[in-house]
């Protein structure tokens, strides 16, 4: 089984949150990356606290658009590379499934803390037992495997910075989910390396 990472930004961490964005990365057996990244313009940021605001929202790639869709693809083939968009929940859905039914193989998410992202984006697939027939309604959490690789419990692993589990990458970008979904790579085949 393959990995998708994938991060999500929202308004709120709560029954009332909303996605805001959505990124998720896959590597095929080439070792090319393809990507996913969609910000949502149906969400009300009157749900998003300060914090939000001012790390997410005022950070966003296509703040300044109220539709985006760009697909690229492999030179001379259909297989799609990557994914931007901006767009409603609906259309990326649609867009979403699209993506990660070309990867073809069987894939797992791996998200970090990822309740959060993966109910909400399960809910945006229509549930568990609407998911794209390549995808396992199961997920990988790296949180629990960076406790489990370091000898925490869940909550000093939660407290650990990711950019610098990462090797210190630090980016502007922080908080963008594609960027945050790229760390969580790099962690968990770290984590997979040294165990």
């Amino acid at each position: 089984m393959k990995n998708i990472f994938i991060d999500c930004e929202m308004t709120s961490l709560d029954s009332n949150g909303e996605l805001i964005s959505l990124g998720a990365l896959y590597i095929d057996d080439n070792g090319n990356e393809r990507t996913f990244y969609a910000e949502f313009n149906d969400y009300d940021a009157s749900h998003s606290n300060q914090w939000v605001i001012d790390n997410v929202i005022s950070k966003l790639k296509f703040i300044n658009y109220d539709f985006k869709n760009c697909v690229t693809t492999f030179p001379g083939t259909n297989t799609i590379k990557a994914v931007e968009m901006k767009g409603s929940t609906k259309a990326i859905s649609l867009r979403f499934v699209e993506w990660i039914q070309d990867v073809g193989d069987r894939c797992i998410f791996v998200a970090d803390v990822g309740h959060y992202d993966i109910s909400m984006v399960f809910n945006m697939l229509g549930g568990a037992f609407s998911l794209p027939s390549n995808l396992s309604p199961a997920y990988t959490d790296l949180n629990m495997l960076i406790a489990i690789d370091k000898t925490l419990n869940v909550d000093q692993a939660f407290d650990l910075n990711r950019e610098k589990l990462a090797g210190d990458i630090s980016s502007d970008d922080k908080h963008n989910a594609l960027f945050d979904a790229r760390v969580a790579r790099v962690i968990y085949y770290s984590i997979m390396k040294s165990n």
